[in-house]
């Protein structure tokens, strides 16, 4: 079965970030709040693997795209975008609570869904204790994964 553009499926054109919706008219911008039932979605700019990245905060559930995988993060080209990132998971991310579950954006961690919890313990990049540990292993990740065997 082909894959129907979420345009065509809802009529609605995705919003990204810096995107006024047509029907709220709430701006897609850090800390904007869209209805959602008897819910909201927060969202969450997490710069870091694009200056556009954005995270959204529903009830429990953290959709986290490319920022925050299970036991690793989002890639990123130099330096000045892997701090932006580590600022975004540590002032943003690991801010939430504890028990908020974490759907990124595609598996390419070492499993499909998390929580936080979870990765608070284990993730290596959150385990590093400043920037310049963080910055280290994401120099040095491919001899990380081939040490400690993850694939």
């Amino acid at each position: 079965m082909a894959m129907m553009p979420i345009s065509q499926m809802t009529g609605v054109r995705p919003l990204l970030y810096g995107d006024t919706c047509s029907r709220t008219g709430i701006k897609v911008v850090d800390a904007a709040l869209f209805p959602l039932g008897s819910l909201e979605a927060r969202i969450l700019h997490t710069p870091g693997h694009t200056k556009e990245s954005i995270c959204i905060y529903i009830g429990n559930a953290l959709f986290s795209g490319d920022t925050l995988f299970a036991g690793k993060v989002g890639g990123t080209g130099n330096e000045g975008q892997a701090l932006e990132e580590y600022e975004s998971l540590h002032h943003k991310i690991m801010i939430l609570p504890e028990e908020t579950i974490v759907y990124p954006g595609h598996d390419y961690g070492v499993s499909p869904v998390s929580s936080l919890c979870a990765e608070r313990d284990t993730n290596p990049f959150l385990l590093q204790g400043d920037f310049d540990a963080f910055l280290h292993l994401k120099q040095h990740w491919a001899g990380y994964k081939k040490a400690y065997g993850i694939a």
